[in-house]
């Protein structure tokens, strides 16, 4: 089987859920003997794609929004299907929904042409509600995909309403590398009484610096926090909001007590980090704190979708009113205060993590479910030339 996956962001920054999502999938089918290439924005970093051995082509205005561009984009696509003989495309956004439905049916009128027909099917991974175009972008997802993997129950359930596509979703979730972060909840557990102990604990987070992720919440709720416990606070990140978010840590007077940090790998950083926060206004189905569940760290996380499916509120992390930086700092003093709570919530994380967001159960749906789409059969022993 060929899958072509369409990135409409890709860069090099290791804490990036996406990315990693992307590259992961890639080598994982890869390494089963399917091919997969993926098309990636001119301008790209694309470390994480070369660093796996998975082949990658550059389209111009993959991002830009104009009708010329959009022409020409389906134009570079349609020939990628043809140069590359790929069987099916997959797609992570609604933006590309129609680039990938154009090329899919441009391409099977010139396969007609020469004789052959042959269906290139689009899947589409969805997360999150669309309120304001809801019933305009549901109907556009079932004229323009065949498939749907919907990545949270929550809009499994809501797209099933739908008659445009009910009978198109599947609901798979996203996972963490239980064999990479598995090893840090077993170091964490052999030094229990050393970490509940220890003098300065670390309070995290690990997002793009964007108005989207809200790291601003987390740095206004730090101004009460060190006034009362011995902690540092790591943002580790990058984006467009890092130097209002610096300007913020200054102007609060906080500059001695929170550390940015950009790339690293996600194991070093969920290594040092003893309560997780995410105060994301939007989420799909964050990677990030799905890694800090596995390594069986706390989190505390604003009650949206995304976070409220991955945490069981008060039993493997905390839950807070979104924009509520009172409740935010209240949560993580909870979890300073009583050690022993924050302990038992990260081993009951690390077990949920483990039994429900394995990530090669993921890729393996995933990759039945292409095969399924294209009418291919899957090969027995894993592998496929």
């Amino acid at each position: 089987m060929r899958v072509l996956i369409i990135a409409y962001y890709f860069s090099d920054w290791r804490g990036g859920g996406s990315e990693r999502n992307i590259a992961d999938l890639g080598g994982y089918l890869m390494a089963r003997g399917d091919y997969c290439l993926v098309a990636v924005p001119s301008t790209a970093r694309v470390q994480l794609l070369e660093e796996r051995n998975i082949p990658y082509v550059r389209v111009d205005g993959l991002r830009e929004t104009s009708l010329r561009k959009f022409c020409v984009v389906v134009a570079r696509m349609v020939s990628i299907i043809h140069e590359y003989k790929i069987d099916v495309q997959m797609i992570f956004t609604f933006r590309l929904l129609l680039h990938a439905f154009f090329a899919s049916k441009i391409a099977i009128c010139r396969s007609i042409c020469r004789g052959k027909y042959k269906k290139i099917p689009v899947v589409v991974n969805a997360a999150m509600g669309w309120k304001p175009f809801e019933r305009y972008l549901l109907w556009l997802f079932g004229l323009c995909s065949d498939r749907i993997i919907a990545l949270t129950a929550y809009c499994s359930q809501h797209m099933k309403k739908s008659i445009f596509t009910r009978h198109k979703v599947v609901l798979i979730y996203h996972g963490a590398h239980v064999d990479k972060f598995f090893p840090l909840w077993q170091k964490r557990l052999n030094d229990r009484m050393r970490i509940q102990q220890k003098e300065q604990q670390v309070v995290g987070t690990v997002g793009r610096f964007t108005a989207q992720k809200a790291i601003h919440f987390l740095i206004e709720a730090a101004v009460s926090i060190v006034s009362e416990y011995k902690v540092r606070f790591l943002l580790v990140g990058e984006g467009q909001e890092e130097e209002n978010l610096r300007a913020l840590v200054i102007r609060l007077g906080l500059g001695e007590k929170i550390t940015f940090m950009s790339a690293r790998d996600m194991t070093d950083v969920l290594g040092e980090i003893d309560i997780f926060v995410t105060t994301s206004v939007s989420e799909g189905m964050p990677q990030a704190l799905i890694e800090a569940m596995t390594a069986g760290i706390p989190a505390v996380a604003t009650n949206i979708q995304g976070h409220s499916e991955l945490i069981l509120d008060g039993v493997t992390g905390i839950l807070v009113p979104l924009g509520d930086t009172g409740k935010i700092a209240e949560a993580i003093k909870r979890l300073l205060a009583d050690r022993q709570l924050a302990f038992r919530m990260g081993e009951l994380a690390n077990k949920r993590a483990v039994e429900n967001f394995n990530l090669e159960v993921t890729f393996e749906k995933n990759r039945r479910l292409l095969y399924e789409v294209t009418n291919q059969q899957l090969p027995e022993g894993g592998s496929r030339t």
